[in-house]
């Protein structure tokens, strides 16, 4: 009688699992949060954070994340039209699950599929494509290590059916940064486009604080590629070649839970008088960094003046708040 007990819950438990891939409706809640630099909203399962880099989440111990890309018209219909069990193991990955619903009363697919990234680590994956307007397209991936799938699974799974998209949703390049900054409090407008990272200001001529037209501002968020142990000498050696001179402060600095450094310096001309001067703050967060850097070049200024650059600098700075 247990048994049969035990039996029939796996089966409704699979027929509701069933269910929810035939037909999903996913609707905006208080629950759900923008993920920076996209136009889609997400709940994020317990424990995760939004990690702009990778246009998604990750889990704050590791071993978890979720990324969210966009597709055109035609990738989206060559995935609809090609994908299947085949083409997973002719790339070498078996165990392949592949599911057709239909999310938002639209096509989408399911793929569920387990590999090594590397000998020692294996890596659950999800993928779920989803049509958006227009007959795009786009692919909520979520990849954990396999020794966490009785803890995750489930919360991941419930995370990527609540994705919502909002295509009159407008992104800045602070958005593709992950932060809100006061700039135009400050006199500092867009110069060039994103890339790479890197969104690049400059004064505006406006009389406000960082206005004046020969100052150059630029915000970088970055992975610092590897693990960081001394991050004072990191902030040191960042741009070396650009900034290489005798520093006159260099100090900790903590903004909104981010903590690093903050370093002033300047170049003197032969006579003695500054003609460059620096400011950078350099925040951590986890295996990333947030830069901030402005530069004045070939421009006399006074002491005073480059003390007030800094003041107001700092100031900028403490205005810094993640998304």
């Amino acid at each position: 009688m247990k048994i049969c007990k035990v039996l029939l819950l796996c089966l409704m438990y699979c027929y509701v699992q069933g269910q929810e891939l035939q037909s999903t409706i996913s609707k905006i809640t208080q629950e759900h949060k923008i993920i920076p630099g996209t136009k889609f909203s997400i709940i994020p399962p317990e424990g995760f954070r939004m990690e702009p880099i990778i246009k998604g989440l990750m889990m704050n111990e590791g071993g978890a994340k979720i990324t969210t890309m966009t597709l055109s018209k035609t990738m989206f219909s060559n995935v609809k039209n090609t994908i299947s069990e085949e083409k997973f193991n002719s790339y070498g990955i078996s165990g392949t699950k592949i599911e057709r619903f239909l999310f938002n009363n639209k096509e989408a697919i399911w793929v569920s599929f387990s590999g090594k990234d590397t000998p020692k680590i294996e890596m659950n994956n999800h993928l779920l494509y989803i049509e958006l307007e227009q007959g795009k397209g786009a692919v909520i991936n979520a990849k954990y290590q396999s020794t966490l799938k009785n803890i995750l699974d489930k919360d991941i799974r419930k995370s990527m059916l609540s994705i919502i998209h909002d295509p009159k949703r407008k992104i800045s390049d602070l958005d593709e940064l992950g932060i809100t900054l006061d700039l135009g409090s400050y006199g500092l407008k867009k110069e060039g486009g994103f890339w790479g990272g890197t969104v690049n200001f400059r004064g505006d001529g406006t009389e406000r604080p960082l206005s004046n037209k020969d100052f150059y501002y630029t915000i970088t968020h970055a992975p610092t590629r590897y693990n960081v142990e001394d991050k004072k000498q990191f902030v040191i050696n960042y741009n070396y070649k650009e900034t290489h001179s005798k520093y006159d402060l260099i100090k900790p600095i903590a903004i909104d839970d981010l903590e690093g450094y903050e370093r002033y310096f300047s170049r003197k001309n032969d006579k003695g008088q500054i003609t460059k001067c620096y400011a950078l703050i350099l925040l951590f967060d986890d295996q990333n960094y947030y830069a901030l850097q402005g530069i004045i070049d070939s421009k006399t200024i006074t002491k005073q003046e480059f003390d007030e650059i800094k003041k107001q600098f700092r100031n900028l700075a403490i205005s810094l708040k993640k998304m």
